[in-house]
C-alpha cells in the first residue's frame, strides 16, 4: 500500500468514523494507520498513541457540535421552535449518518468507567448539550423544568441511538425528534 501524505485534521475525520464503528477497545493503531493510508510510524509521528488520537477525535467532535449544532440554541434573534428545529437536523446530519450513533454516548458506555481521560470529554459534551436544549426550552418553560426537560430529551434521543444501532433504523431517532419537537407546540 503506498504511503498518502494526509494532514492531521484528516486523520481526525478518519479516526473518528473508525472509533464510531468499532469502538475504542476493538481500534487498533494499526487499523487507524491503515484506514488513515498511513504506516503505523507514520501515524506515531502525529499521534504518540491511541489515547491520544481518541481524545482529538473527542475534542474535535464536540467542537464541531458546539458550532454546528449548540450554538443555533443560542440565536435568540429566532423563535425557540425554529432554533430546535434546526438544532435536530444538524444533529440528525451527524448521529444517524450511518446507524452508528453517537461518539459521545458510544464512549461513555464502552469505557468512561475505566478511562477517566475520556469521561470527562463525554461529561463536557452532555453538560454543553443540556445547556443548549436549556436555553431553547426556557422561553417555555421555567428554568428549573426546561432543565429537567433538557436532560430528558438527551435520554431520549440517545435512547433512540442505541435501539437506532440495534435495529438498524432510522426511525428510532426520528421518532425521538418528533417528541422533542412536541416540548415547543
Amino acid at each position: 500500500m503506498p504511503i498518502q501524505k494526509t494532514t492531521k485534521k484528516e486523520i481526525i475525520a478518519t479516526s473518528y468514523q473508525v472509533f464510531r464503528r468499532q469502538g475504542y477497545h476493538r481500534t487498533t493503531l494499526e487499523q487507524l494507520a491503515k484506514a488513515n493510508g498511513l504506516t503505523k510510524g507514520v501515524f506515531y509521528h502525529h499521534f504518540k498513541n491511541k489515547e491520544a488520537i481518541m481524545q482529538e477525535v473527542l475534542r474535535t467532535s464536540h467542537s464541531y457540535f458546539a458550532a454546528k449544532v449548540f450554538s443555533i440554541a443560542y440565536q435568540d434573534d429566532m423563535p425557540a421552535r425554529d432554533r430546535m428545529q434546526q438544532m435536530m437536523e444538524a444533529s440528525n446530519r451527524i448521529l444517524a449518518k450511518d446507524c452508528y450513533g453517537c461518539i459521545f454516548a458510544n464512549t461513555a458506555l464502552e469505557i468512561n468507567h475505566i478511562e477517566e481521560e475520556f469521561a470527562q470529554f463525554t461529561r463536557d459534551f452532555f453538560e454543553d448539550w443540556e445547556k443548549a436544549f436549556t436555553h431553547v426550552l426556557e422561553s417555555e418553560y421555567q428554568p428549573n423544568k426546561a432543565h429537567l426537560l433538557a436532560q430528558q430529551i438527551i435520554a431520549d434521543i440517545e435512547g433512540s441511538l442505541i435501539l437506532m444501532q440495534v435495529h438498524q433504523n432510522k426511525d428510532m431517532i426520528q421518532r425521538a425528534y418528533e417528541r422533542t419537537m412536541k416540548h415547543l407546540e
